[in-house]
This record gives structure tokens, C-alpha cells and sequence, in this order.
């Protein structure tokens, strides 16, 4: 089983590929994190889109959708699919 470290979390290949298709975002201690996918290097991985330390308490960290992180934060910050 392939493991995938997004910041100081660790997920398998397929929650990080789930958590790709949705459009979601890891939120942790350290910050907001977007998971990306390199098909020239054929993974999953992360890119800090948020510097905010905790957002979720150590140790734990969210799945969330950019509305549901702009709710919590109070402000715009991430862009919102529209449906």
C-alpha cells in the first residue's frame, strides 16, 4: 500500500485520489494544504495554500471543501466551485 504524506499527514494513494476528484482540502495544525497529481511523476501531493496555524488541533486534521474553510476563516480566501 503506496502512503502519501500531505504535510504532517498521511493518507493512502486512493484517499489522496478521492480527496483530488472532490476538490477538497486537508486542514491541520500547520495549515491548509491543496493535494495536487504530477503525471510526469505519476503522485499525489501537497502544496500549502494557507499558512494558518490551528485551524485543527495537533495530532488531527479535516477533509473540507473551500466553502466550508471560507465559512470557518470568515473571509474568501479559496475559490468556490459554483454549481
Amino acid at each position: 500500500m503506496e502512503i502519501v504524506k500531505i504535510g504532517n499527514v498521511e493518507l493512502t494513494k486512493e484517499e489522496a485520489q478521492e480527496i483530488y476528484r472532490e476538490g477538497k482540502y486537508i486542514c491541520s495544525y500547520t495549515g491548509i494544504f491543496q493535494i495536487n497529481y504530477s503525471q510526469a511523476q505519476q503522485c499525489f501531493y501537497g502544496q500549502k495554500v494557507i499558512d494558518y496555524k490551528g485551524y485543527a488541533s495537533k495530532g488531527r486534521f479535516y477533509i473540507q471543501s473551500a466553502s466550508q474553510i471560507n465559512k470557518v476563516l470568515g473571509q474568501k480566501i479559496l475559490r468556490q466551485e459554483e454549481n
